[in-house]
């Protein structure tokens, strides 16, 4: 896969997550929890990585994946 593939990849990552994320804050429902390292997170944030996370994996099958929310893979 060449570098420019790669680029379009990660905008749609980006777009995707970013619109599932806008979602959340145009309506302007949701909690903000604290993990056990006292930093902040949301349902957007962890429904955000699991979008990345499936995008990934379809894509990259073979691929590893580290996340904030859920960890390595």
């Amino acid at each position: 896969m060449n570098h420019q593939a790669i680029w379009s990849f990660f905008d749609e990552l980006a777009l995707a997550s970013g619109n599932l994320i806008q979602g959340y804050y145009d309506s302007n429902s949701f909690t903000v929890d604290s993990k056990a390292d006292t930093t902040p997170v949301t349902q957007a944030d962890r429904e955000a990585e699991v979008l990345m996370r499936q995008m990934i994996t379809d894509k990259f099958p073979t691929h590893g994946i580290i996340g904030e929310e859920y960890g390595r893979d």
